[in-house]
């Protein structure tokens, strides 16, 4: 086994060298100067940790880190202020909001007219993908509803069994596709959800029961979550 002639540390690779490379540019120096190169003992500029390192390395102004890592933590900083921020490093996330902000009209603009070259083919897409999500909803829930045994998809809607669907509505900031998703991420519970026609479903928001089942009633408030406006149900 090969070891360097100064340190005595182990020699790898070809040919016949007899410095490690850390000794072979040392020896190249004193060679070229007569002395050895000046060492400098300095600190990290982010942790302040100190490291000892050639004098030649440090120009007077010059940053000092003790590792790839703090020298990265360092950059992301300056650049940050260089740009105007606030030196604070920021997640991606924060960096693209920062940039939509800052660019709003013009990728706004992109965008519209996009949609407007390609509005076709987007709304198939999400005809079709709304589709295979309901067709999802409606396999997970038996194929047909609950009441009555409808099994034409078109008729088939979700129902709360705990007659919370107003106020789910709301969380979710929509219905369809977001609600199909929110079930589908929840992983299809049965005790929340079940499968009912609109006919059937409308009829239990309504009056408290569906036709097929007067027996089974609920109590309905037909107060409106929203002010103002008016709502009257036969009896």
């Amino acid at each position: 086994m090969r070891k360097c002639v100064d340190c005595g540390r182990r020699l790898t690779g070809h040919g016949t060298p007899v410095r490690c490379r850390s000794c072979s540019a040392r020896a190249n120096y004193i060679k070229r100067y007569g002395k050895p190169a000046e060492m400098a003992s300095i600190k990290c500029e982010v942790c302040g940790e100190s490291i000892t390192d050639y004098a030649s390395n440090h120009v007077k102004g010059s940053h000092r880190f003790c590792s790839a890592d703090c020298r990265a933590a360092w950059v992301g900083v300056h650049n940050s202020i260089s740009r105007g921020g606030d030196g604070i490093r920021k997640s991606k996330s924060d960096r693209d909001r920062l940039y939509y902000r800052k660019n709003v009209n013009r990728i706004r603009g992109q965008a519209v007219r996009y949609y407007r070259r390609n509005r076709s083919v987007i709304l198939t897409k999400r005809q079709q993908a709304d589709r295979r999500l309901k067709a999802e909803i409606i396999a997970a829930y038996g194929g047909k509803c609950e009441c009555c045994g409808e099994a034409h998809h078109e008729f088939l809607t979700i129902d709360h069994v705990n007659g919370d669907g107003a106020a789910h509505r709301r969380a979710l900031g929509g219905k369809g596709r977001k609600l199909y998703a929110a079930i589908k991420a929840e992983g299809f519970p049965k005790d929340r959800y079940r499968l009912l026609c609109l006919n059937c479903n409308i009829s239990l928001g309504f009056y408290g029961y569906c036709p097929h089942h007067p027996e089974r009633r609920s109590t309905v408030s037909h107060v409106p979550f929203t002010p103002g406006r008016k709502r009257t149900v036969a009896p």
